[in-house]
């Protein structure tokens, strides 16, 4: 199972996916993972497994969590004296997308492990249709299956 990491654009993050989309619960702690990291030995990772629905209530399961340093970034944007607007937010939240993907896929330990889901949580206009992070997760877990699906398919074929 991969890891979701979470890059809305607005990079507000909630403490609880529950409270951006109803159809999102948390289901479990996974077991922590202990690394040296940083200057700290033996620092503890934690990710949860959520329970997803779609719209037929069906289950679908994810680990995921947000991209922690987007709380900086839309922190530093609601202090006026930082000077950092909400396009800079915006744009230093697509880079930050950017580069954690090359760092992650460059990294042995973390190649193909995980799935950067970044996703436009900014309305710009009163008719602009929501898309709930229950949609936009679902969408990556079925297209990851599919892409699973048809390489285990390639493979087969060419035994």
């Amino acid at each position: 199972m991969k890891l979701y990491i979470l890059i809305p654009l607005s990079c507000k993050i909630y403490n609880d996916l529950k409270t951006e989309d109803e159809n999102i619960t948390f289901i479990k702690e996974i077991p922590p993972l202990l690394m040296d990291r940083a200057g700290i030995k033996q620092r503890v990772f934690k990710n949860n497994v959520y329970r997803i629905l779609d719209e037929d209530h069906r289950p679908y399961y994810c680990i995921a969590e947000y991209a922690t340093p987007l709380a900086s970034l839309y922190e530093m944007s609601n202090i006026t004296s930082a000077g950092f607007s909400k396009q800079d937010r915006t744009e230093q939240a697509k880079l930050l997308y950017r580069t954690l993907n090359d760092i992650l896929e460059s990294s042995p330990d973390c190649y193909n492990t995980f799935r950067l889901v970044i996703y436009d949580d900014c309305p710009r206009t009163e008719d602009h249709q929501d898309h709930p992070l229950s949609q936009i997760i679902l969408k990556h877990l079925k297209q990851q299956h599919s892409e699973e699906y048809d390489l285990e398919f390639r493979t087969l074929r060419s035994d």
